[in-house]
């Protein structure tokens, strides 16, 4: 095959690969045909050779410990809550299947094509954090929410609950979200994306993973501002050198502590026209577990869509607003919020790696979420490969001269 029909080639598995990871990433928000995903998932499948199954299968830990996390929420799900029967329930166990699904097909799809998912993910990191670039200038620009989503028809952004006016300095703040619902759905995947490039950098801190930091800061959600202060102390506490980029950003993280800190007190604080503060409401939410009984805690709470406290209801949505670490102890209980939290140790081999990737316990997500269970086997792949690969589908030969190069290197 001459060097042009394998650029050709070479284009088509990352931009197969790039459409299929596109729309696993924004599935949260934007409702798409699972079925149709699934399909896609097939055909991509299709083109790799079997031997890549019969390799991925030598890693049998990895795939034993993924068995037995999913089939621990299988008894959750089948077994526990058995009587429930409401559309919730269904759409939890139909996303928690089609996770699964994924993760298996995407460990056997990159496992040996580090090459192909490391463009893929650039590319997506790149494409969305300029649309979020993009609807942050447009808005500021014209003083009204840009929303991406309604321009293509695809559905309403809360454009209207995104901006503060005059609550600083009398500027009116904006709350950009990107191809997202809500700004906390855009750190969400942007925080996973963001961990991902910058492994698959060799931890090289870049301009685009400063660029996706300061959107997280810039958004103006709780959560952004957290997951992006919490990759700041990750990245300082794995430095083995102090350098000048080690001071910036330890200086930076003061700064951005006395700014969350105002901002909490501007966006949680007591309302004149409301009965309860924000955090007074989590703070409840939060007793409300601490008070369950002890099987619960242990097992979790049965999968309902909205739970009576007293007399207020606990919706499913107020229980993802405080953590994808605080849901799974609702929901899954206490043993296997710590199987996962050993799941999440194992897969990226070190303390210091795992400390990035426990960054995604305190994002808005849940465990039907389709990108986080396929970040986790990414970074699995990449945290237990000796060197990255270079290797393209379309180049085998290829791939193995650049290994040998690596080597002699």
């Amino acid at each position: 095959m001459n060097s042009l029909a394998r650029s050709k080639t070479s284009r088509t598995y990352v931009i197969i690969s790039f459409l299929t990871l596109f729309f696993v990433y924004i599935s949260s928000t934007i409702p798409f045909n699972s079925a149709i995903i699934f399909l896609s998932f097939i055909l991509f499948l299709a083109i790799f050779t079997s031997s890549s199954i019969k390799e991925s299968l030598k890693e049998s830990n990895f795939i034993i410990f993924y068995f037995l996390i999913f089939f621990y929420l299988i008894f959750l799900l089948y077994v526990r809550d058995y009587h429930l029967n409401s559309s919730y329930i269904y759409t939890v166990k139909k996303r928690v299947i089609f996770s699964f699904v994924y993760g298996i097909i995407f460990f056997v799809l990159y496992r040996n094509y580090l090459g192909l998912l490391k463009k893929t993910i650039r590319a997506l990191l790149i494409l969305n954090l300029a649309i979020w670039i993009l609807q942050f200038i447009v808005s500021y620009a014209t003083g009204e929410f840009f929303d991406i989503l309604d321009l293509f028809g695809i559905r309403q952004q809360k454009g209207a609950a995104y901006f503060y006016t005059g609550t600083f300095f009398g500027i009116t703040l904006f709350r950009p979200t990107g191809l997202f619902n809500e700004p906390g759905s855009y750190a969400m995947v942007i925080i996973q994306l963001l961990i991902l490039d910058f492994f698959m950098s060799n931890k090289k801190f870049d301009k685009i993973h400063a660029i996706a930091l300061f959107t997280l800061f810039l958004s103006l959600s709780t959560f952004s501002i957290l997951l992006g202060f919490l990759f700041v102390v990750a990245y300082c506490f794995t430095q083995p050198k102090k350098t000048k980029l080690y001071a910036i950003m330890l200086l930076f993280m003061g700064l951005v502590s006395c700014f969350l800190i105002y901002y909490i007190s501007i966006r949680f604080g007591e309302s004149a026209n409301s009965a309860i503060s924000g955090l007074d409401f989590r703070r409840e939410t939060i007793q409300y577990w601490m008070d369950l009984p002890i099987g619960d805690k242990l097992f979790g709470h049965e999968f309902t869509f909205h739970t009576i406290m007293s007399n207020r209801t606990i919706y499913q949505v107020y229980i993802e607003d405080l953590s994808f670490l605080f849901y799974m102890l609702f929901y899954t209980g206490i043993i296997f919020t710590c199987l996962f939290i050993f799941f999440l140790y194992y897969t990226t081999k070190s303390p210091g790696n795992f400390l990035f990737i426990s960054i995604i316990l305190f994002s808005k997500a849940y465990i039907g979420t389709y990108f986080l269970w396929t970040t986790i086997v990414f970074l699995y792949i990449i945290c237990h490969q000796k060197k990255l690969s270079v290797s393209e589908p379309a180049d085998e030969k290829d791939s193995e001269t650049n290994d040998q190069e690596m080597e002699k290197v």
